[in-house]
C-alpha cells in the first residue's frame, strides 16, 4: 500500500484558517491539489504526494446547514466551484471546521466523507486518492487521504512550508539552513581552499540533497542536524 503525504505552503494554510474559522459554527472549504507519486529511495515504497495548489472559498448560500458540531452544504459544483466544474483529474482537499478544538475525524465525518468521496470517484477518471482535513480553533489540522475503496488511509506526513519549513515532530527549520549544510561535510572543499566559488559549489550540491535531508529528518525524529 502507498503512503502518502501532504504539503500546504504557509499562505494557503491562512488562507484556509482565514476561511474556515469565521464563527462557532462548522464552515467547509475546498483546497485543489496537484499530485505526484515517488518511489522512496531509502524503502522502496511508493509514496503519493499532494501540494496545495489554492484554496477555493465556498460561499455561504451552499450551505444547507451549519452548526457547531455539524455542517450540510450542497455537493453541486455551480454551489462550491467558481467555474462550476469539479477540477478535472486534480485531486482536492475537502477540508472543514471543528470549533470546539476537536482535532479528529467524528463519526459523522467518516459518514459524510464516505458520501462525498463517492460522488468525487463518480464524477473523475481517476482512482488515485484525494484528501480530507479537519482544522480546529488554533489553526492545527490533520488530514487523511480516501482511495476510491471509499476507506480512509493515513497521512504519513504533513508539510507546512514558508519562511519556516515545519514537519510535526521536529523543530522548524529555515530553507536557508538546509542549503548552508553541506552533507559530506568539509571534504566538498579541497584543503586550504577557501574561495567563494568552492562555496558556491558546496551549496549547488545542498540543494539537491536538502529534500532527502528533510526526509530523513522527519523519518528519523530529530530536530537537530550537525555535520
Amino acid at each position: 500500500m502507498p503512503r502518502h503525504t501532504f504539503t500546504i505552503l504557509e499562505e494557503h494554510a491562512r488562507k484556509l484558517r482565514a476561511s474556515l474559522l469565521r464563527d462557532d459554527n462548522e464552515y467547509g472549504a475546498l483546497a485543489s491539489c496537484g499530485r505526484s507519486r515517488h518511489i522512496d529511495p531509502w524503502t522502496g515504497a511508493v509514496e503519493e504526494r499532494a501540494l496545495v495548489r489554492d484554496v477555493i472559498a465556498v460561499p455561504a448560500e451552499a450551505f444547507l446547514e451549519r452548526t457547531p458540531v455539524s455542517l450540510t452544504w450542497s455537493t453541486t459544483p455551480s454551489s462550491i466551484s467558481p467555474s462550476g466544474r469539479w477540477p478535472r483529474m486534480k485531486p482536492f482537499c475537502i477540508a472543514h471546521s471543528h470549533p470546539g478544538g476537536h482535532l479528529y475525524f467524528s463519526k459523522f465525518d467518516d459518514v459524510a466523507d464516505k458520501e462525498s468521496f463517492e460522488i468525487v470517484f463518480a464524477c473523475m477518471e481517476t482512482e488515485r486518492p484525494h484528501f480530507s482535513m479537519v482544522m480546529d480553533r488554533s489553526g492545527e489540522f490533520i488530514v487523511r487521504a480516501f482511495g476510491s475503496d471509499l476507506k480512509p488511509h493515513p497521512v504519513d506526513m504533513i508539510r507546512i512550508i514558508g519562511d519556516r519549513w515545519h514537519i510535526p515532530g521536529i523543530r522548524a527549520v529555515t530553507a536557508v539552513s538546509l542549503r548552508r549544510i553541506r552533507p559530506a561535510g568539509p571534504r566538498l572543499r579541497r584543503d586550504g581552499d577557501s574561495r567563494p566559488d568552492a562555496a558556491a559549489r558546496g551549496n549547488r550540491g545542498v540543494r539537491r540533497h536538502g529534500p532527502a535531508i528533510a526526509m530523513l529528518l522527519a523519518r528519523d525524529g530529530r530536530s537537530i542536524l550537525r555535520l
